[in-house]
């Protein structure tokens, strides 16, 4: 049985795994770092916190609909 909240974690899980990867690359061109350090980001624990937070995010803004 899902609740909710796994149906909109579901639903917005890949639109955050791109949000999080263009992040990275758009940080990895704008300062000029090596591009292998874009998968030790997103391996990193800032990542998980971050998408975390998105996560969150999410169900609280489609949870208010």
């Amino acid at each position: 049985m899902t609740c909710r909240v796994d149906e909109i974690l579901n639903d917005s899980r890949d639109l955050i795994r791109e949000t999080i990867l263009r992040f990275a690359e758009d940080l990895t061109t704008d300062f000029n770092l090596d591009p292998t350090s874009t998968q030790n980001l997103l391996d990193s624990d800032a990542a998980k916190t971050l998408r975390g937070a998105m996560e969150t995010f999410a169900v609280g803004f489609v949870g208010k609909k």
